[in-house]
């Protein structure tokens, strides 16, 4: 599979064991022992927003689509993360692309 937009396979498909070491190299200091701890406090208080916003509508009777949270408390860990503030997705129920997308204009 090729990266998006671009003529080179992504790290996860790259087969050639020098290019993908080139690309896992690119990304080890955000998976040290001391970037992970770092990181923890901001996951943890996602998981802990998902587990109460999961926990408040699953007294209903309606049931939840739990991939949809799935897919928004990681959306709102990778905005974190990534971009230094949360998408919202928890807190409003709803995706936040809005923001993604001010980012990526922003930044090109």
């Amino acid at each position: 599979m090729l990266a998006a937009g671009f003529d080179e396979y992504c790290i996860v498909s790259e087969r050639d064991p020098r290019k993908h070491g080139e690309k896992r190299a690119m990304f080890a200091a955000a998976f040290t022992q001391k970037a992970l701890l770092e990181q923890e406090s901001t996951i943890q208080r996602y998981v802990n927003q998902f587990v109460e916003k999961v926990g408040e509508l699953g007294r209903g009777s309606r049931g939840i689509d739990m991939v949809k949270w799935y897919q928004m408390v990681s959306f709102d860990i990778f905005g974190e993360l990534g971009f230094g503030e949360t998408f919202g997705c928890i807190e409003s129920g709803q995706y936040g692309y809005h923001m993604l997308y001010g980012h990526i204009s922003d930044a090109s």
